[in-house]
């Protein structure tokens, strides 16, 4: 059992997280052998998300003041939380990737811009693609409307010239 000192300080280190994440994703991790839960924590410490087990009580105290009180109620059961600061997509692609593999591993729902977030809005989100997924989709999209007025312009040159002739 943790004393009262090592309580504080992950009561104080998760409401500096929860106040400065992009986006939350809350998992089922039960049934995961130590192996595999060690490949989850190392997939993703390498994407920029923080992974934690923590027990929920702990949770909901540090959920208080931090803009996310309204996930408190979704904290119970055996739980982690996934945690991004940079991207709002990344808890949710990596998990719910990992699931598809290790079918032990529940996604339980989300947080995102001050909304609680289903279990298929968290799946939803991890369809999205990534920023530079949309930034090259964005670009192609741009680039097909440009190429079309190009040869729109060239279509209609050449027409004036068999006129002219």
């Amino acid at each position: 059992m943790k004393s009262r000192a090592e309580k504080k300080k992950v009561i104080e280190q998760l409401s500096q997280s929860f106040s400065e994440l992009t986006s939350l994703v809350m998992v089922d991790y039960q049934g995961l052998k130590s192996g595999e839960m060690d490949e989850l924590r190392k997939s993703l410490r390498d994407n920029n998300v923080d992974f934690y087990v923590v027990k929920n009580s702990l949770m909901k105290i540090a959920a208080k003041d931090t803009g996310i009180e309204a996930m408190g109620a979704n904290f119970k059961g055996p739980m982690s939380i996934a945690i991004s600061k940079d991207s709002p997509i990344d808890p949710a692609k990596w998990l719910f990737e990992f699931s598809k593999e290790h079918k032990a591993l529940e996604i339980l729902g989300g947080y995102l811009d001050g909304k609680v977030l289903s279990i298929e809005e968290v799946k939803a989100l991890a369809l999205l693609p990534d920023l530079d997924g949309m930034r090259s989709k964005l670009l192609s999209v741009l680039n097909g409307v440009a190429s079309k007025f190009v040869r729109l312009v060239n279509a209609y040159k050449e027409s004036q010239e068999n006129v002219a002739e």
